[in-house]
């Protein structure tokens, strides 16, 4: 064991070492062994020291493929730090280092293929569980990579009931026969503080089969805040409903209703040129880690549509006393692409985005997981990292879109944000950068809805 962990170390090191991730776990197993999160005697503190943490996650997480000496070591790697902290946002990763997830350990096995629910987080009207598939042989994932059928979309119950969702789905391949992954599932309503949950999937791989999981869970503590506000101008209205806020999340339920015109056939053309954002005291707009909305047919009144939603977003750095539901409107426009060459040599490069203001290119970061492009942003506006004109894109040579491996980019500071896309391969390069150009979204003063968050 001794010898293939320094064959491995040394060949990784030299060849596939992330320092980046190295980094972030160092400063979690500081974290947890400050914290005392977990209860570790001497030997395990001296076991999970800061070096074999290093060392060992680094090449977990970093490699697909394991030499036969790294297949041996993986079975022997104590646990250190959650799914949720891997492969989550940055509100997952909080949501662990806090104490706010749960250890689950329960699983189903079906066709050779082990389920196991590792984790769950619950917070306002969200559960989110962290799994493992693993099997004997190796998993052949979909061509397409879906993570609906990675995965099959889940069935959940909650206390003996059907509960009808919306889901977000992520996962990372560890070994040949082993994965993990991240479901999110969004319930529509607030969740008791405690209840049962049973999850169920009858395809995994697209190996049809059934696997079911039950256990408890308790919601995390949170400050709750009965909003009740409304606002009405011209065609629209807006109703703030209620807040939770904990270390990892701020999730607001708000309505809002306005005018909505139809097809010939009779459907709904959904207004897809409003936009939420959640600002602090000083103006600065939060980051927004997930987004759910949704109408039943006793919301469309004539042709007044309401909307009921649920943000989540990032809780800020620094102290604020209240926060503001701010509403915008885009005015239509002509779609206006911006391209430019992604040369490192040739960084800082600035793009156009037109009356929105300008994008600077400041760095990209390759590695074996990811990559990583660093942009800043000049505008007028309170740029948040989910406005659809902000998006940035990559393509490869033969100009086909890079895929992004987080649905928006996250802000390192102020208006520096990283946008993540999966690895490059060197036949993709010379890569290019694009956005587009966006007229000034206008700002609905009117309907801005303010939270005394510091005083309830």
């Amino acid at each position: 064991m001794d010898e293939d962990l320094k064959q491995v170390k040394k060949y990784y090191k030299e060849n596939y070492f992330d320092e980046e991730i190295a980094t972030r776990i160092k400063s979690n197993v500081q974290h947890r062994l400050i914290k005392g999160k977990k209860k570790l005697s001497v030997n395990k503190k001296i076991t999970y020291s800061i070096s074999a943490a290093v060392l060992f996650f680094t090449l977990l997480f970093s490699l697909a493929f394991a030499s036969p000496a790294m297949a041996r070591i993986m079975s022997n790697i104590p646990y250190l730090n959650s799914i949720f902290e891997f492969i989550g946002d940055r509100g997952f990763q909080i949501a662990s280092e806090e104490g706010l997830t749960a250890q689950v350990d329960k699983s189903a096995t079906d066709k050779g293929i082990t389920l196991t629910i590792n984790e769950v987080y619950s917070a306002g009207q969200k559960i989110s569980v962290a799994y493992t598939i693993q099997s004997k042989e190796k998993l052949i994932p979909p061509s397409k990579q879906s993570p609906f059928q990675i995965l099959e979309r889940p069935d959940i119950v909650i206390n003996g009931k059907w509960i009808n969702h919306a889901g977000s789905y992520r996962h990372q391949k560890v070994t040949e026969n082993k994965y993990i992954g991240v479901v999110e599932f969004q319930t529509y309503k607030q969740l008791p503080d405690h209840f049962d949950v049973k999850i169920n999937t009858d395809s995994i791989f697209n190996q049809v089969g059934q696997w079911t999981v039950q256990f408890p869970v308790k919601k995390s503590t949170e400050k709750e805040i009965l909003i009740a506000k409304s606002k009405s101008y011209k065609e629209f209205t807006l109703t703030a409903n209620s807040m939770a806020i904990n270390p990892a999340e701020i999730s607001i339920t708000f309505d809002h209703a306005n005018k909505v015109a139809f097809k010939e056939d009779g459907t709904i053309i959904h207004d897809e040129h409003i936009g939420f954002n959640l600002l602090t005291d000083n103006g600065t707009a939060l980051n927004l880690l997930d987004l759910h909305g949704y109408s039943r047919p006793d919301d469309l009144n004539g042709n007044t549509l309401v909307m009921h939603n649920n943000y989540i977003f990032l809780p800020p750095k620094r102290k604020t006393d209240y926060l503001i539901l701010s509403p915008y409107t885009i005015p239509d426009y002509k779609y206006q692409e911006v391209t430019g060459a992604l040369d490192a040599e040739k960084f800082p490069l600035t793009l156009d985005k037109g009356q929105l203001g300008k994008v600077t290119i400041t760095d990209v970061k390759y590695d074996q997981n990811k990559t990583l492009l660093y942009f800043k942003v000049k505008s007028e506006f309170p740029y948040p990292n989910h406005l659809d004109g902000a998006r940035i894109w990559l393509k490869n040579v033969s100009g086909e879109v890079i895929t992004t491996l987080k649905r928006y980019p996250d802000r390192v500071k102020g208006n520096l944000f990283v946008l993540e896309f999966k690895p490059i391969n060197e036949e993709d390069k010379p890569l290019k950068v694009v956005t587009q150009k966006h007229p000034m979204p206008e700002i609905l003063e009117e309907l801005r809805i303010m939270i005394p968050i510091n005083n309830n």
